[in-house]
């Protein structure tokens, strides 16, 4: 997960990467300069989920709460990936551009 969070660092967002990777277009939208600025946000964006939904759940957790906990696994589960799918969606638009 660290690893996730640096590579807005050294300038290769992973979601671009993979998106790059899914799609076929490879890591062309480097270049650009804005399509790497999104993916940034993409990747921060996944980050994000996936740190939310470890603090609050470990939370719950070690208070016990299992029912509460129940219902942050549904709530933090697909629902808000999807979401942060969606930016990533939203992120790979200008890159496509980009790549054409």
């Amino acid at each position: 997960m660290v690893g996730v969070t640096f590579t807005p660092l050294i300038r290769r967002p992973l979601a671009g990467i993979v998106w790059g990777a899914i799609n076929g277009t490879g890591t062309t939208w480097l270049k650009d300069k804005p399509s790497r600025r999104y993916y940034d946000l993409a990747t921060l964006a996944l980050t994000g989920v996936f740190v939310a939904r470890f603090l609050v759940q470990q939370w719950l957790y070690e208070e016990n709460s299992t029912g509460w906990l129940a219902v942050a696994k549904i709530a933090m589960g697909y629902p808000l990936l999807a979401l942060a799918f969606l930016v990533v969606l939203w992120a790979a638009r200008p890159g496509a551009r980009a790549s054409d």
